[in-house]
């Protein structure tokens, strides 16, 4: 498995993941009804991304490398972009 593959797929299970969890907290901000859905879903993102992750084990140390390095990079671009005033700057 290539890096760009590995960094790509990693890329796509973090935006997968982290962007779901900003939708779910969206949701419940604003209908705090919907309170009950998250144990369900966080139990979702928690399956996708786990599957995603050992989907890439079976392709040795450097493909669960290259996700996790691009799992952190969408979870910087998230922060950086969703994440408002009290992200570092």
């Amino acid at each position: 498995m290539s890096w760009i593959v590995g960094v790509g797929a990693g890329a796509g299970l973090g935006l997968a993941y982290f962007g779901g969890l900003w939708l779910t907290v969206r949701a419940v901000l604003d209908r705090p009804g919907r309170v009950r859905w998250l144990p369900l879903l966080g139990a979702g993102r928690l399956a996708l991304l786990g599957a995603g992750l050992v989907a890439l084990i079976a392709q040795g140390p450097r493909g669960i490398v290259a996700a996790l390095v691009g799992l952190w990079l969408s979870r910087w671009l998230l922060l950086r972009e969703l994440g408002g005033a009290g992200h570092g700057k």
